[in-house]
């Protein structure tokens, strides 16, 4: 079916209604459709920095962690601030921050920033690993109330009260053992108990077996205490040492050089896809508009200026005397096709009234 004929079979100010309709309709579901990469990729930014948050506690608690493991308490205790849960909430939560970006369409399809954040996961499990160690060897490290600490200081102060017993020259060597303890408990110092060993040995020397005295079986367990101590220190080290706290320190490091790699590439990326998909909402809503405004000039030019051509040239006919021999054939809107039947209506009167007085005249 022909536009003009359409146009002419319905109301014209419901045709430009419903048209106008339609073209916003549209456009606001092409706004909509372009829009949703851009929605998904400010997502994703905002997903990254929480993510970097979560990265910078990870690596707050592994500080303080390792603050706290020179001093003589449980780093873990449920009276601190920091628990061992918050160490596996936070890896979990970077943990499902990871697998959201992997599963993210915008982010699966890039490469680099893929196998940026395989490695990323694989450093994160390397600190895990290294904070679990640290987190067991802590527990059987313990403070005053557990663990080696505990069984180490309840040994040396039976014997303390039992070296008076031994003589003067014990409880001197036994004095001098209290204060390495005491400096140990201050500043854990991992030599320290090295020191005490070797005074235990002096003890066990010159210790005879006297009612009320140090026991020897004491001694020997508070000398296999403090070497397992001491194996136990060098096992946990510093951050500038060997052992699990160096390498705690080492991989929290790699985990942050990847975070932060992932997040530049990452924001590169979205950032990419928001200029990408905004450019083409624009254009396509610009072509759309267009394609809308020639439409309607041929919506008027078929409905309105063409029939009113005609019209206009049929009427110039007319005025110069002429009576055109065809009807003017109706076309475009209803008012138009209205304003052609009275022209069409008006010729006829004016061929009957010419006929009709060519008629009288011959007769």
């Amino acid at each position: 079916m022909k536009i003009k004929v359409f146009i002419s079979s319905i109301n014209k100010n419901l045709f430009f209604s419903l048209g106008f309709v339609l073209f916003t309709g549209l456009v606001l579901l092409f706004n909509w459709m372009f829009s949703l990469p851009v929605r998904q990729s400010d997502a994703i930014s905002r997903q990254l920095v929480r993510t970097e948050q979560q990265v910078s506690r990870l690596q707050s608690i592994q500080t303080e962690f390792m603050l706290r493991a020179g001093r003589t308490e449980d780093p873990f205790s449920g009276e601190k601030i920091l628990t061992q849960q918050d160490v596996a909430s936070v890896i979990t939560a970077i943990r499902n921050d990871l697998g959201y970006y992997r599963r993210h369409k915008l982010v699966s399809g890039n490469a680099r920033i893929t196998s940026i954040l395989h490695e990323l996961a694989g450093s994160l499990d390397q600190v895990e690993g290294d904070l679990n160690e640290f987190i067991m060897a802590s527990r059987e490290r313990g403070d005053e109330n557990s663990g080696l600490i505990s069984r180490w200081c309840e040994l040396s102060s039976r014997m303390a009260k039992a070296s008076g017993n031994n003589g003067p020259a014990v409880s001197r060597l036994m004095e001098k053992v209290k204060q390495l303890e005491t400096r140990y408990m201050l500043y854990s110092n991992p030599k320290l108990p090295e020191e005490i060993v070797a005074l235990s040995g002096e003890i066990r020397k010159t210790l005879t077996q006297k009612e009320g005295g140090i026991s020897m079986d004491d001694l020997d367990s508070y000398l296999s205490v403090t070497s397992s101590l001491a194996a136990l220190d060098r096992r946990i080290g510093t951050a500038a040492s060997q052992g699990i706290a160096a390498r705690s320190a080492k991989s929290i490091q790699t985990l942050r050089s990847y975070s932060n790699l992932s997040q530049r590439l990452m924001n590169e990326g979205m950032a990419a896809i928001r200029t990408k998909w905004t450019v083409i909402r624009y254009l396509v809503i610009t072509l759309f508009t267009i394609a809308c405004i020639f439409f309607l000039i041929l919506v008027t030019s078929t409905g309105i200026t063409k029939p009113l051509k005609v019209t206009a040239g049929y009427m110039k006919k007319i005025a110069t005397g002429e009576l055109p021999e065809e009807p003017l054939a109706p076309e475009g809107l209803l008012e138009i096709r209205s304003i052609d039947d009275t022209v069409n209506q008006v010729v006829k009167g004016l061929k009957e009234k010419a006929t009709l007085a060519r008629s009288l005249n011959a007769n």
